[in-house]
């Protein structure tokens, strides 16, 4: 498995492979704010 990872991870860094991320810092605070921070408080 780690080897098979590996060969991945190289192949993707040879690509030069990004992630379009769909929100900002501030939109993913916002929405793991949501999701999270109601599960935070009722502990």
């Amino acid at each position: 498995l780690i080897s098979e990872l590996k060969a991945w991870e190289d192949s993707r860094n040879a690509e030069k492979a990004s992630i379009n991320w769909m929100f900002d810092v501030d939109g993913a605070r916002r929405k793991l704010n949501r999701a999270y921070g109601n599960l935070i408080s009722q502990n």
